[in-house]
């Protein structure tokens, strides 16, 4: 899901238009198949949601485009409350399916400290717990820790 991200991220910033309708942009390319129903964008980076022409705007005007909502383990340490109020928020839009990428990823790729990391994920998992809310893991390097955190809130 994260490369669909940013493959429409690029589709969109790339073209002469951004943004452009993503339908009119599919229906013009050959390489989507005929059995293409939808797909889900996955805005994970807090310091996406807040920008002045967000993305996510542009998506949910798409009838085959559906949204997730989370913070990546990469981005945890972007997450303060007036994050988690607009996360909120963004889990009310029209298009909004679910709540991901959310998780731990203790590989060398990841500078945010654990302990941030397994803060922030409990309280995304608090939220979809509350809200009833599908969702979509990103664990890398942490399973031990992931599966104590997933049984400490949702049991």
């Amino acid at each position: 899901m994260k490369q669909f991200e940013k493959t429409l991220i690029l589709i969109y910033r790339r073209l002469p238009k951004w943004p452009v309708n993503f339908s009119a942009y599919r229906a013009e390319q050959t390489t989507f198949p005929a059995c293409f129903e939808s797909c889900i964008a996955v805005f994970c980076d807090p310091r996406e949601w807040l920008k002045t022409n967000p993305l996510y705007l542009v998506v949910e005007k798409e009838p085959d485009v559906r949204a997730i909502f989370g913070c990546h383990p990469h981005f945890a340490d972007h997450m303060d409350a007036a994050a988690f109020d607009m996360l909120n928020n963004l889990l009310e839009r029209p298009n909004a399916v679910g709540l991901g990428e959310i998780g731990l990823d203790y590989s060398h790729k990841n500078n945010v400290d654990h302990d941030i990391q397994k803060m922030v994920f409990r309280a995304q998992l608090a939220l979809a717990k509350k809200r009833i809310e599908p969702i979509c893991l990103h664990v890398r390097e942490a399973d031990e820790d992931a599966f104590q955190v997933l049984e400490e809130v949702l049991n």
